[in-house]
């Protein structure tokens, strides 16, 4: 090409010669000629001699070029030029500008929270979320709480994040603020276990509670850290549980103010007890009794309570009736082809020594005959029993007269079938005598 171009190089330098030469007023034509003419030129192929002159060398009057200073290049390596410096310029534009590309987003309840280029880690990464919830359950199956979503679409690569990044959006809490509306049976115990809080937060959220009772329907505030997706799974459990026993009290007007006994010892139970529990994040929020197993009964713990204030009410229960003197000399049983209904109750220097009443109730007899027992007091304590004291050498009370547990009532003496000083002592329960021992060291 260059060979073809120095072929033609003089006829082409005479023919532009010849143009520059004309006088400076037909300059505006020969330019449009000109630029015509090496157009043509460039389209073909051939050398375009470009012109050179300076300004400072040309007449005033004509305007002409000495051919000594025409410089000649080829038209395309000028272009050539051109289009190298239009090309870096395009690149270093390309360079800075971001184009979008194929991605996947992670969408939870409509709202992107990560974008990856790769769906299949996405997918993975929830898998695992899923398989880290249940592993301590057996067949459970974990659901999310949220609707979750994978898209595809354009996006750009500021947007990405990789499998590490995701895992870190997943396991990252963020504080929430929701309304509760009450629902059946819900306690603020089991409102807070929802939420992962303390009963305590959830007062201090809403003081409107701590004054009063929560009903059904009422709208709750709450504030909570949460993940950005929650798990969901129910399972079914069975396990033994104890059932604690509860504390019951009982009046009673027949007794005495002062009384206050516990009648019932508590016991706690065992039920074997098959749940449907649903778990959220870890925490059981819910559960359903499917049915229960009995292994041991609940036995609660009962308090019985006076209420007589009034003078002879009844404690309840039975005192030792010598104090100071602790010797049984016959206990309660078959003697000497009969049955001695009571016990003997002596010691050194008893005689004369106080007998205290030992219930409070009111005297029914107070009296000396041939009965056997001498001088001798009956008491009715007013709740099926009533006590006998025999024996005596001094009677301090009479029928009628309301005495109180521990009120002095004889004096011990050896009247009646007696050996020696001693107190006869009876209970009688609803007309039947009975052992008075275990009554006295119960």
């Amino acid at each position: 090409m260059m060979k073809y171009a120095s072929d033609n190089k003089s006829r082409e330098k005479h023919f532009i010669e010849e143009i520059e030469t004309i006088p400076q007023k037909r300059s505006n034509t020969k330019k449009i000629f000109i630029g015509i003419l090496v157009a043509a030129i460039v389209a073909s192929g051939v050398i375009v001699p470009v012109v050179v002159a300076r300004q400072n060398e040309i007449s005033e009057n004509e305007k002409t070029v000495t051919p000594s200073e025409v410089l000649y290049t080829d038209a395309r390596i000028a272009e050539a030029r051109s289009l190298t410096a239009a090309a870096k310029a395009t690149r270093s534009m390309s360079e800075n500008i971001e184009v979008p590309i194929t991605a996947y987003s992670l969408k939870v309840d409509g709202r992107t929270i990560a974008v990856m280029t790769s769906d299949e880690e996405m997918r993975t990464v929830l898998s695992s979320m899923k398989k880290k919830a249940v592993k301590d359950f057996i067949d459970a199956k974990a659901q999310f709480v949220e609707k979750v979503e994978i898209l595809e679409g354009m996006h750009m690569r500021s947007e990405l994040t990789d499998k590490e990044g995701l895992q870190s959006i997943l396991s990252e809490k963020s504080e929430i603020t929701t309304t509760h509306t009450i629902k059946n049976k819900e306690t603020r115990a089991s409102i807070a276990k929802y939420y992962g809080i303390s009963v305590d937060e959830l007062e201090n959220q809403n003081p409107a509670i701590k004054e009063s009772k929560i009903k059904t329907g009422d709208k709750l505030i709450i504030k909570y850290n949460k993940l950005p997706i929650s798990i969901k799974f129910t399972v079914t459990e069975t396990e033994n549980r104890v059932e604690k026993f509860k504390k019951e009290t009982v009046k009673d007007d027949k007794l005495s103010t002062s009384y206050k006994e516990v009648t019932t010892e508590g016991k706690d139970g065992e039920i074997k007890t098959t749940s449907q529990i649903t778990y959220i994040d870890g925490r059981a929020v819910s559960e359903k009794v499917l049915y229960k197993e009995v292994i041991s009964e609940v036995v609660n713990e009962v308090t019985t309570i006076g209420t007589n204030d009034k003078v002879g009410a009844s404690l309840g229960k039975f005192s030792w009736p010598l104090p100071n003197y602790d010797t049984i000399t016959s206990e309660f049983g078959p003697r000497w082809g009969t049955n001695h209904n009571g016990l003997d109750i002596s010691g050194s220097g008893v005689y004369g020594a106080d007998i205290l009443a030992s219930d409070g109730g009111t005297v029914i007899l107070a009296q000396e005959d041939n009965s056997g027992y001498g001088r001798y007091v009956i008491i009715d304590h007013e709740n099926g029993y009533q006590t006998l004291y025999g024996h005596c050498s001094k009677l301090c009370v009479s029928a009628g007269d309301k005495v109180s547990a521990g009120q002095k009532i004889a004096e011990v003496g050896s009247t009646g079938y007696s050996t020696g000083p001693h107190l006869h002592f009876e209970i009688i329960d609803n007309g039947t005598k009975i052992d008075p021992y275990p009554f006295l060291f119960s």
